[in-house]
């Protein structure tokens, strides 16, 4: 699972990976602009740093999990103005070869969340 899912040893882990980046910067520009540093030769300075930046982000929620909330179908996720409904399931729409495959894996239609916005 994730090692520092729970705060504040998240709160913790991701200011130390801030402040530490504030030094790994530098250091990633410096590697990044002799081309015999870059992960191919033929990449420009900037493929090879933003190389170096998606590495160390995509990392990140390996440790502590998501860093942005998503919606899933289980819950219905509100916000400043975003409005949401559960939108039911409609199985009688479900037919001919679909209807079939249904029934074969033993799924069910299950209702979801609709979200809208509305116009400022």
């Amino acid at each position: 699972m994730y090692r520092y899912r729970h705060q504040p040893s998240k709160a913790i882990y991701l200011t130390g990976q801030f402040l530490v980046t504030l030094l790994r910067i530098p250091l990633w520009i410096l590697v990044s602009i002799p081309r015999s540093w870059r992960p191919r030769k033929s990449w420009s300075f900037k493929r090879a740093f933003l190389l170096k930046v998606a590495r160390f982000v995509m990392v990140l929620p390996s440790e502590t999990g998501p860093l942005i909330k998503s919606p899933n179908h289980e819950a219905i996720t509100l916000g400043p103005g975003i409005n949401g409904l559960w939108v039911e399931p409609v199985p009688d729409l479900i037919t001919g070869k679909l209807s079939v495959w249904k029934d074969d894996n033993s799924v069910m239609p299950v209702r979801i969340p609709g979200y809208w916005t509305h116009k400022k």
